[in-house]
């Protein structure tokens, strides 16, 4: 297997009769184009507090809480306060907690999320699924999608794949929504709620069929590309025809190494600081003093907040951090930091389906060579591939909207191009 060679190819979708056709999905292509813009920034993108719902949430009736294991549903209820956008489409919401695990300690955890079904009656076979993996929302648990009625500005994205025949899952993360701690980048654990979530989708709406794909972006890059590689573990890569990630944090260790040069970007700085709050929450020993001194140390509090007064505070805190005071104690703690770090991308089993990588080559987050590396170590692995590196674009300028035509062909059980 060689470097993938990061270029656009021409593509040509297929319609198929139980599935959205080629002229759905370009139809909505100009909505989906959007998500690069939506999941671009770590330090813009935090999820602002929601109002109160005109009506109380209640249980839906119908919805089996008796399963157990991975994708099982806790509680289902409505969503009273859901975005005009989606409720105007007449379609079916539901808040779900269901059951996932910690890809750090292989824990058991509940999970948050919304899914949302067409109102139609479904296709033959059922309705696929589209698990929506939203970019970086914050640490924190009041930071979820699902807590703010537009799901964090997913709501027009959710509606345009309602449009293309999908039942759409948008999963909040472990410790986004509901109650645990949030391993913020840890793309195994956040693979996993990205495939729990699709049984957590068919348990609630029976008519989903069991074909599914996913689409992410930053953090949600990561997500789809993980859940790619544990599918098959977990059962589910039978049916998953391929995953779309756009600038993806697919390896992201290379952030210590700037650290101790103090060589940070701004958006880094404010990237990494919550790397190492999530390691902090995580992982039990972790000595985070060995990495923070001075301001940071001292505001360390505030640098978990993703919205409201705080989060405001945290933006200013960020913006004044002397890049001395997060530079690794010892060479030893660089190292340490690297290694958990490296752990947590992905790259390290073979892809269950077929992938379609976007990469920018003046991303303010992730150098395009670490990224160009993950596709590599994938490729060596057995994955089967396409990439497409876009040398001028930022990690909020990435057009992801020619990924429609590659849906289209998975969608109708064609070949993809592989550039491994």
């Amino acid at each position: 297997m060689g470097q993938s060679r990061g270029g656009h190819r021409r593509q040509s979708g297929v319609s198929h009769a139980r599935a959205p056709g080629r002229a759905q999905l370009r139809r909505a292509a100009a909505s989906i184009a959007v998500v690069g813009a939506i999941v671009a920034s770590l330090t813009t993108a935090c999820t602002q507090t929601a109002g109160a719902p005109t009506r109380q949430a209640a249980d839906l009736t119908g919805v089996s809480v008796t399963e157990t294991g991975p994708g099982s549903v806790v509680r289902a209820t409505s969503v009273p306060g859901i975005d005009s956008a989606i409720r105007d489409t007449g379609a079916r919401v539901a808040h779900v907690i269901y059951r996932s695990t910690s890809g750090i300690d292989g824990s058991g955890t509940e999970v948050s999320g919304t899914v949302v079904g067409p109102a139609e009656a479904p296709p033959a076979g059922g309705w696929p699924i589209m698990v929506l993996a939203h970019g970086t929302t914050g640490i924190d648990e009041g930071c979820a999608p699902s807590r703010t009625p537009d799901l964090a500005g997913l709501a027009g994205v959710v509606v345009s794949y309602l449009k293309m025949g999908f039942v759409v899952s948008v999963p909040d993360y472990q410790g986004l929504g509901a109650p645990g701690v949030h391993p913020y980048l840890d793309s195994a654990t956040a693979g996993y709620n990205v495939i729990d979530a699709v049984r957590a989708a068919r348990i609630v709406f029976p008519d989903a069929g069991p074909r599914w794909a996913a689409f992410g972006g930053s953090q949600g890059g990561a997500a789809t590309w993980a859940a790619n590689e544990l599918a098959a573990e977990r059962g589910a890569g039978r049916n998953l025809l391929g995953t779309v990630s756009l600038v993806p944090a697919a390896d992201f260790s290379g952030l210590v190494d700037l650290a101790a040069r103090r060589r940070l970007g701004a958006d880094q700085l404010a990237a990494y600081t919550w790397l190492l709050i999530g390691a902090q929450r995580s992982r039990p020993g972790f000595d985070i003093d060995l990495y923070r001194r001075g301001m940071a140390a001292r505001n360390w509090d505030v640098l978990s907040a993703c919205a409201g007064p705080e989060g405001s505070r945290r933006n200013r805190v960020v913006a004044r951090i002397p890049a001395a005071d997060l530079v690794p104690a010892t060479p030893a703690a660089a190292a340490r930091l690297k290694e958990i770090f490296s752990g947590m991308g992905v790259a390290h089993r073979r892809a269950s389906a077929p992938m379609l990588i976007y990469y920018a080559g003046k991303d303010e987050f992730f150098d395009p060579e670490w990224t160009r590396a993950a596709i590599t170590r994938s490729c060596r692995l057995g994955s089967v591939i396409e990439s497409v590196y876009q040398p001028d674009a930022t990690h909020g300028s990435i057009d992801g909207s020619t990924y429609v035509d590659w849906l289209g062909r998975r969608m109708a059980g064609n070949r993809v191009d592989n550039d491994c």
